[in-house]
Order: structure tokens, then C-alpha cells, then sequence
């Protein structure tokens, strides 16, 4: 079969080494600040400096600032682009180029496990699932590590609630991408965090989600600049504003810095101030002015964050007092804007360890932040800070009087000096600790269970052209003890008769034998398959396979070992290749209550414990035509049971230009509805009454939102999608851009599409970012 991963080390020209460290950074890490870009580089800079002859390795998603590459002479960087295609197959269902650079990194880490390398303390960040991938195939057997952590950032857990998006955003992928973030938060050695108010909160979240980390959390300062850090300006070093060249002229300025998002608070802000006729009068009395420095986001499906506020301001009567310059270039930061200001609000909903705070601290002007998160922890040395809670009924008070008590001033001409220390004295606590987690001793490896035998149950009807093929991959996984079971459910006399020959070949060749079972009258697939789990003999595990596919059995072994290894996991699946009418690689997901009325999250060969298929029932009969592997997977996750995928390709499925799949896209629909109704009006899921009801309840609700087209289709369910060419099925809502078409070209293409307004903000600020990764025409 198809190889899923490819082996790059060749060109990581490493040899073979015990690694201490492993950061990962999807983000830029060029000299600029920016959220796990600015801790990445900061971290990896003094990891640097101290390296000691310790090992360190950077694993990136794209090329270093050649600057910032000379400045880390110890580290050693590997480059793993996201991977779209592998053997020039498209892989489908991963999710965005963040995910795609998770399995990048678990890429990157095998081929180097392959090559003698091994590792010490890898760290992968929160927000992303940048450790999905590699923390799964450590849980099942196929990377090894002695301590994999992830650092607590800003995981989307949290941001969308503090971004207050509206329910219905959470779709398939968002619920999907919550699935991956709790998998990580679950199976990580240590989480380590900064503000003791994050940690807190993500604790909170994830036991409210059924995920206990309160024993794995580990503090561990965030890197802070340090003067000289990295030799240039940028890097917090600016010199603050001499009281004596401020023009009299000047009004007295308030900055904001940072992204103007629903989390960071800057809208609510403004809306306070708006509703405070004290606070209005004050700003008109002072001439105060406001300037906004940031890039602006949505804040609901019709404004942006700007629109709120420019709305704010007009209400109050200030619009002329408030500047929003939008996105500015962070090397004019701390030249142009930063020395200039007189105080600084951060009002963030909820703030982890936020840069542009450690960027404005050393300029010792007055400051207000929220009280909600790490900003006060960060601030307690510097006395020109003040908190207050932004969402408070006394949050107007503490706005009028921080304004009340600003004066036009150079600051707290001391404030740089202390920011200094603190920084230093931080950071060596940080690599103490970082050390001595490194150090520790690592947590004995789990401890493969004894084997289990396995039956592999083969559903067949009117394909015995393919049958000997599935049951040579079938018995070069199968091991002694193993049975195999095919039942021919109801073929025509002549196609049963190839059959029976197909199978007493395959006995001739030796053991293990295979059994033909021939139901009396064609039932479908779910009967077929319930009939061979009825008659299976001792296996303790079920391995499912249609007569027109085959089985990988190096990839079977994967999911096989998974089970051994994970006592708590009751279903495995791996990478399914298509070939045929189609060709790729399809990458299903965990068992994932939260998704699994959108989609199927697992193909039919599915590898599951005896016990749990007994409990379920098995399949349903009634699904005859199609989807009775998803009725059944969904049954599986909502009954409480775990599934996870394996990654490694385990099923090479059939697509023909005509099938059960292909040939009745205008049936799926009503499918889809008969999958639904079978959940809500089967005897039981779960055992408990009242959890089943609410089950059937969420089902109709379901149907009904499949009715009127406002639930995400089901694979396959367009009939049109086979009369279009492949790569355009991948393409649809996305504007084609022309080869040689300029950037002006494509911003007038955006204005005239009738989009909402937060989709066309989106829009150009890709392509905003395209323009700066791929030197577009302007």
C-alpha cells in the first residue's frame, strides 16, 4: 500500500542524537512580536545562550528570519512545510494548514525516531493542536518520548468563549478541532503555564469537558525580552520620550495595542465609555484622544470591531478623539508610537501573558489592564499600573478615574531599569525550571496487555472479482488463533459458487482457515455483518472488511498494538487510501460526540472489542441502503465508548464510477434522515433513560436541520459532485485566482462579491498575508 508518511531525514542533514529539547512553532518567528511567534523565539534565544552541550531542536512550518538564525547558534531547525499531498495523493479531512503542520511534526519525529534519534522534553503549544498527532501515535506505540508537554497559550476552548461568538459558529470543524484540543490537554506528560489565572481556567474548562489536568500542570515563567536579547531596537528598546520634547501642543494620548478582537475588549471598552456621561464629559473637558493600533477583526456576522467602535464614539460625541490606525508594522512600534503615548489600556475579557504589555511596561507610563487573567501578575512590580475588571458594575468608576489622574509626563524614569531586572531574574527562574522538568524522571512507558484474537468478518455480495485479493491482505495480518469469516449474503447461484471455489482456495494455502456462512435471503450489509459477529467463536476483537477492499497488515498491526497498548480505548481505525474513481488518502477523526450527527468519524473497517459491539447490538438491519457503519459509529459515541484513528493506512477502499456510494447520491438524503430516526427510536444507546431522550431529542432537532439544508452535507451527498473534476470539488465558495492576476485585481474581485462584511475583511486579510509570503503582484 501506499506509504503515508515520507522519510525526509536525508535532508535534515542530523545524525543520529539524543535530543534534550523539541519546540514546535507553526507561527512566524521573525522579529516582530506576536503571541507563540514572540515566546517562541524568546524561549529558544535563551535556550540558546545556556545551552550548556544540551541538544536542542526547532521544528517550524516555514524558513527563519536568516537574522534571527544567526542569533541562535545552539539550535538546531528542521523545516516541515503542512503536508496537503503525500505520493502525490491529496490528503482530505485533516483540517487547516495548523493541523496540517501537526502531522507534519509527527512526520519529522518518526523519520528521526527511525534513524537512531531519540527524545528528551518535546513542548508543543496549546492553540493549533501542533501535538495532536504526535501525542496519538505515542499513545499508540509508534513514536516514543519520554516527556511530551504542551504550553498553555491560548487554547480555542477559550477564545471562543471570550470572543462571545455566537453558538451557532461552533460548526463541525470548530467542535471538531474542541475534540483535538481536549485529546492533547488528556494525554499530554505536563501542561505548563505562565499566570496562575490560566491555569485556573483551562482547568476549569477541560473538568467541565471531562478532562482532569490539576495533576499535571506544571509552573513555568514565560520568557520576558531582556535588554540586548537579541541586538536590535525592536526588541523593547526604544528609548522613552524626554519629558522636555513634548510639544505643549500635544493632547493627552491614550494607546491601545493589540488586535481589535471581541476577547481583547476594546469595542466594550469604548461602549462603556460611550454609556458614562461622566467619562464622556471628561474626555471632551481634557481634549483626551485615543489611538488604536491593531488589526481589526469581526465582531459579529455584520461589524467589525471597528464598526463597534466608531459607533461608541459617535454616540459619545468623541469620534474626532479616536484614532484606529489599524495593523501597523511592529518594527514602528517602539520608535513611532510606543514613546509618544501617555498611558495605555488594556481591557482584554480575558489576557493570558499578552506582549504588547511586556512591550509597553519598560516606558513606565500609567497603565490600565484587566483584572481577568495574567496581566496583574505580570504588573505587580510596576506601580503605574492599575486593574480593574472591564465586565464589573464598577468598571465606569475605575475608567474616570484612571483618565482623571493622567498628566503629561516622561513616566516612571525607572521603569526600564526594573523591567530589566525582573526580566533577568524571570528568565533564569524559567530555565531552572525548564531544566529541571527536562531532568525529571520520565514516566514508565505503558505497558503493552497480552494479545487478543481477532475475527475478521467479510460482508460479501456480487463481488467475488475482488474477494481473493481481500482475503490474501486479510490472512497476511491475521495471526495464530485468528478466524475469518465470510458471509455471502445471498449472491445469485453462480456468483456463490465462485465464492465457495475463492474460499476453499484460500484454505488450501494453510491455516488460518476461512469460514463461508451463506444467509438464507439477502439482508444487507448489517445483517451480513451481524451474522459473522454472531458466530465467531473466541475472538475478543472484531475487524471489519468489505469483500471489494483489502487490509494493510502493516497498518492493521498499528490499530492491533493500539488496542493492546489503551485498556480504555474500545474501537480503532487507520488512514483509509482510496483508489479508483477516486484517489487519496481520507483521514477519519476520534470518536466525537460533538460531531458525529455531521459526520461520519470512521470507514467501515473498523477494529472494535467484542464487548463493546455485544453492547451496542451491532448494526442496525434496518439500514440497508447506506450509512449503517455511520448509524452504527454514531451509536458508538454517543453510548460513551472510545474510538480513536491510528496513523497509518489500514484500508485500501474500493471507489468504483458506480456503487452504493457513487450511483445513489439523490438517495443519501433520505438516508441520512433514516440514520437519524433509527437514533432517536432504537431501544437503548446509553442504558439510562433519560440520556436517550435527549439523545432522540437532539436527533430530530437534527433532521430537521438536515431538512432544510442548515446542517453540513454528508460525504457524497451532492450529486453533482462526481460530474465535476476532483480538484474543483476541494475549490467551491473560494474565488479562483488567476495566475498572473494582481493583488489590486483580486481586492476589486473581493469588493464586488455580494459577501457579509466579516467575510470580505477575512478575504483581504489573507490576502493580505499571501501577498507578503508569496511576493504577489501588486
Amino acid at each position: 500500500m501506499t506509504p503515508l508518511f515520507e522519510d525526509r531525514h536525508e535532508s535534515f542533514n542530523l545524525a543520529p542524537r539524543r535530543w534534550d529539547f523539541v519546540l514546535t512553532c507553526y507561527e512566524p518567528l521573525s522579529l516582530v512580536t506576536g503571541g507563540i511567534g514572540t515566546y517562541s523565539r524568546l524561549l529558544l534565544r535563551l535556550l540558546s545562550q545556556h545551552a550548556d552541550g544540551r541538544a536542542i531542536l526547532l521544528i517550524c512550518a516555514a524558513d527563519l528570519d536568516p537574522r534571527l538564525r544567526d542569533l541562535l547558534p545552539n539550535i538546531s531547525v528542521i523545516v516541515a512545510p503542512p503536508i496537503h499531498h503525500r505520493a502525490g495523493l491529496h490528503i482530505e479531512d485533516v483540517g487547516n494548514d495548523h493541523m496540517r503542520f501537526s502531522l507534519a511534526v509527527a512526520e519529522t519525529l518518526l523519520a528521526l525516531q527511525n534513524h537512531g534519534h531519540s527524545f528528551g522534553l518535546i513542548e508543543f503549544p496549546d492553540y493549533g493542536m501542533e501535538g495532536y498527532f504526535s501525542l496519538k501515535m505515542r499513545r499508540h506505540g509508534q513514536l516514543r518520548a519520554e516527556k511530551m508537554t504542551v504550553r498553555l497559550h491560548s487554547p480555542l476552548l477559550m477564545l471562543f468563549e471570550d470572543n462571545n461568538d455566537p453558538l451557532c459558529a461552533d460548526d463541525v470543524i470548530r467542535r471538531r478541532s474542541l475534540g483535538y484540543e481536549l485529546f492533547c490537554c488528556r494525554h499530554a506528560d505536563a501542561l505548563t503555564y505562565g499566570a496562575t489565572a490560566m491555569r485556573e481556567r483551562i482547568e476549569a474548562i477541560c473538568r467541565r469537558n471531562g478532562v482532569d489536568i490539576a495533576a499535571r500542570v506544571v509552573r513555568i515563567a514565560h520568557p520576558k525580552p531582556e535588554p540586548g536579547l537579541f541586538g536590535l531596537q525592536t526588541e523593547h528598546e526604544a528609548a522613552p520620550e524626554d519629558a522636555a520634547t513634548r510639544p505643549d501642543d500635544r493632547p493627552l494620548t491614550v494607546c491601545y495595542v493589540g488586535r481589535l478582537e471581541n476577547r481583547k475588549g476594546i469595542a466594550h471598552f469604548f461602549e462603556t465609555v460611550a454609556d458614562s456621561p461622566d467619562i464622556v464629559a471628561l474626555i471632551k473637558a481634557r481634549g483626551l484622544r485615543f489611538q488604536l493600533l491593531g488589526l481589526d477583526l469581526p465582531h459579529d456576522d455584520k461589524r467589525s470591531n471597528s464598526d463597534v467602535i466608531r459607533a461608541a464614539a459617535e454616540r459619545a460625541g468623541i469620534a474626532a478623539q479616536v484614532e484606529i490606525f489599524g495593523y501597523i508594522d511592529q518594527q514602528r512600534l517602539p520608535s513611532e508610537f510606543l514613546p509618544q503615548a501617555d498611558a495605555f489600556v488594556f481591557p482584554s475579557i480575558f489576557e493570558n501573558y499578552p506582549n504588547a504589555l511586556l512591550e509597553t511596561l519598560p516606558f513606565g507610563k500609567p497603565t490600565l489592564v484587566s483584572s481577568r487573567g495574567g496581566m496583574p501578575e505580570i504588573a505587580a512590580p510596576f506601580p503605574a499600573v492599575r486593574c480593574y475588571d472591564p465586565l464589573a458594575p464598577d468598571a465606569p468608576e475605575a475608567i474616570l478615574a484612571f483618565l482623571s489622574g493622567l498628566t503629561p509626563g516622561a513616566g516612571d524614569p525607572q521603569a526600564r531599569q526594573k523591567f530589566n531586572q525582573v526580566a533577568r531574574e524571570s528568565n533564569a527562574k524559567m530555565l531552572a525550571a525548564y531544566f529541571a522538568l527536562a531532568e525529571a524522571p520520565a514516566a514508565p512507558p505503558a505497558v503493552e496487555g497480552p494479545d487478543f484474537s481477532v475475527a475478521f468478518i467479510v460482508p460479501h455480495y456480487h463481488c467475488a472479482d475482488d474477494l481473493a485479493d481481500c482475503l490474501a491482505s486479510i490472512r497476511a495480518s491475521a495471526q495464530p488463533g485468528d478466524e475469518i469469516i465470510v458471509v455471502d449474503d445471498a449472491s445469485a447461484a453462480e456468483e456463490a459458487a465462485r465464492v465457495a471455489a475463492i474460499v476453499a482456495q484460500a484454505n488450501a494455502a494453510g491455516a488460518p482457515d476461512v469460514r463461508l456462512i451463506v444467509m438464507a435471503q439477502n439482508g444487507g450489509p448489517s445483517a451480513a455483518r451481524n451474522c459473522g459477529a454472531a458466530a465467531v467463536e473466541q475472538a475478543q476483537a472484531l475487524q471489519f472488511l468489505d469483500a471489494d477492499d483489502m487490509l494493510d497488515a502493516d497498518g492493521f498491526r498499528a490499530t492491533r498494538r493500539a488496542l493492546r497498548l489503551n485498556p480504555d480505548i474500545d474501537m480503532v481505525y487507520g488512514v483509509q487510501r482510496s483508489h479508483g474513481a477516486r484517489n487519496h488518502f481520507w483521514f477519519p477523526t476520534d470518536a466525537n460526540p460533538m460531531t458525529v450527527l455531521d459526520e461520519n468519524c470512521a470507514h467501515s473497517a473498523i477494529l472494535v472489542r467484542k464487548s463493546a459491539f455485544d453492547r451496542l447490538g451491532g448494526y442496525a438491519p434496518e439500514m440497508r441502503a447506506l450509512f449503517e457503519d455511520w448509524e452504527f459509529n454514531a451509536r458508538f459515541c454517543l453510548a460513551g465508548l472510545t474510538g480513536e484513528t491510528v496513523m497509518a493506512p489500514t484500508q485500501l477502499y474500493r471507489v468504483r464510477p458506480a456503487s452504493r456510494s457513487t450511483d445513489n447520491a439523490g438517495a443519501l438524503f433520505d438516508a441520512r434522515q433514516t440514520l437519524l430516526a433509527h437514533l432517536a427510536r432504537c431501544d437503548k444507546i446509553t442504558g439510562d433513560a433519560f440520556s436517550d431522550l435527549l439523545i432522540a431529542g437532539i436527533a430530530g432537532y437534527a433532521s430537521v436541520l438536515v431538512r432544510h439544508g442548515l446542517i453540513s452535507r454528508a460525504a457524497l451527498q451532492d450529486p453533482d459532485a462526481f460530474k465535476k473534476e476532483p480538484e474543483r470539488i476541494v475549490i467551491e465558495e473560494v474565488v479562483h485566482v488567476a495566475r498572473d492576476a494582481t493583488v489590486r485585481d483580486l481586492r476589486q474581485r473581493i469588493k464586488r462579491n455580494d459577501l457579509p462584511g466579516w467575510r470580505k475583511l477575512a478575504s483581504s486579510l489573507l490576502l493580505s498575508l499571501t501577498k507578503k509570503l508569496g511576493r504577489l503582484p501588486v
